[in-house]
C-alpha cells in the first residue's frame, strides 16, 4: 500500500475519500495536494504536474491561484511546463547555465520549444 492510501484509509484529514489505488495516479496525487494545500503557508512543488492530464492540471492551477489568493499562501513551483509558468501572477525564474533570471512567459526557453513543436510538429521528428 503506498503513502496516499494508507493516509486515506487512516481517514488523515486532506487525502482525499478515495483510496488511491481506486483512482488513477493522478487523480490520487491531485485529492492529495488540493485536500492539503487548504490554508496558510510555503508550498514548495517540483514537477507537481507530472502525473496529470491537461485538464487536472488545470484543476490544480486553480486550487494554487485559490490558496495564494484567498489563504495567504506563497507556492514555489520549479516546471518545465508552459501551462504551469502561466499561472496568473507568477513571477517567473529561469535557470540556465548563466544563472537565474527574471523573465517573462514568452521568453522561457521551454515555451518557445512548445511553441515550435505546435506550429509543426513534423519538423520536430524531420
Amino acid at each position: 500500500m503506498g503513502m496516499l492510501a494508507y493516509m486515506t484509509e487512516m481517514g488523515v484529514s486532506g487525502y482525499g475519500d478515495r483510496l488511491s489505488y481506486e483512482v488513477s495516479h493522478g487523480e490520487s496525487y491531485l485529492q492529495a495536494i488540493t485536500g492539503r494545500f487548504s490554508g496558510p503557508g510555503l508550498y514548495l512543488l517540483d514537477e507537481a504536474e507530472g502525473p496529470l492530464s491537461f485538464q487536472s492540471t488545470l484543476v490544480l492551477l486553480h486550487h494554487l491561484v485559490d490558496v495564494v489568493k484567498h489563504h495567504d499562501a506563497q507556492v514555489i513551483y520549479s516546471t518545465h511546463s508552459p501551462l504551469v509558468a502561466a499561472m496568473p501572477g507568477a513571477q517567473l525564474l529561469e535557470l540556465s547555465e548563466d544563472g537565474i533570471e527574471p523573465c517573462q512567459w514568452d521568453e522561457l526557453e521551454m515555451v518557445r520549444l512548445w511553441q515550435t513543436f505546435l506550429r509543426h510538429p513534423g519538423r520536430m521528428f524531420g
